[in-house]
């Protein structure tokens, strides 16, 4: 793709537009809700954003349990730290007396 279609495609981004009571607003910051690029958009940062962020993330990788994503909502199960030594010390406990 060259940039002049790169640069199209994010002004295409920039112009949406929303109606509000019969009146036709210009959205200036971000995508407005139900905009057909809004979920394609979403999904590209939410993805590179967890590959950069989330992913490779010492505490995520010792601590989150489960990390799911639809689109831009997460739902996630974390484990405190203290939670997850005692949980360590009693699956120890567990081993070594059977």
């Amino acid at each position: 793709m060259d940039s002049k279609a790169i640069f199209f495609l994010l002004d295409l981004l920039h112009l949406n537009f929303f109606i509000f009571e019969d009146t036709f607003y210009v959205q200036v910051q971000g995508s407005a809700m139900g905009f057909n690029v809004a979920p394609p958009y979403a999904n590209g940062f939410m993805s590179s954003f967890e590959t950069e962020f989330i992913y490779s993330n010492e505490l995520y990788q010792s601590h989150c349990l489960l990390w799911r994503r639809y689109i831009d909502d997460v739902f996630r199960v974390v484990i405190p730290k203290a939670v997850k030594k005692q949980f360590l010390a009693h699956n120890l406990i567990e081993s070594v007396g059977s």
